[in-house]
């Protein structure tokens, strides 16, 4: 993988990498909408998404050390960090609820914790979408702006 990453422009390696970490966002959500639909094997998949999250923790150091070698960064220094933080959290929640199945020895999830898990992959494959956007140079506002209203559609779905 770092081999791949020597061949990308500088300015390149951050989107592909906030790219590469809002797809492992959609791998865990993918996983735990499993969890909830499949409630089998807990152990195993709950092993599963762990191990996604430690490699989205291995994404951000990636972004993190980059950030230290690069003179010259495609967005600001705080932007980049901010996002990539932002999209950690998103999995360490994800991987948080998974864990809380094992340690409050869930029986079975509830129809409300299925609906959840699907908004959660719908919300994962719309972030996809804009992260994805970003680092494609054509890309204008009004191609990202529609995605983040269908996410707090989505969020505000979510909380009902």
């Amino acid at each position: 993988m770092r081999f791949s990453l020597s061949l990308l422009p500088r300015r390149d390696r951050f989107f592909f990498l906030l790219h590469q970490s809002s797809q492992n966002i959609q791998q865990v959500a993918r996983r735990f909408h499993d969890l909830m639909e499949n409630f089998d094997n807990v152990p195993a998949k709950v092993a599963e998404i762990k191990q996604l999250e430690e490699f989205g923790d291995q994404i951000i150091h990636d972004i993190t050390h980059s950030l230290h070698r690069t003179f010259v960064t495609p967005l600001d220094r705080e932007d980049i960090l901010g996002l990539a933080g932002s999209l950690d959290d998103v999995i360490d929640a994800i991987d948080e609820a998974a864990q809380y199945t094992l340690e409050y020895q869930i029986g079975e999830p509830t129809e409300y914790a299925r609906e959840l898990a699907t908004i959660i992959v719908s919300c994962a494959d719309e972030l996809e979408r804009a992260v994805g956007l970003l680092g494609n140079r054509g890309a204008k506002l009004r191609e990202i702006l529609p995605i983040a209203v269908e996410i707090n559609r989505l969020e505000n779905q979510a909380d009902k």
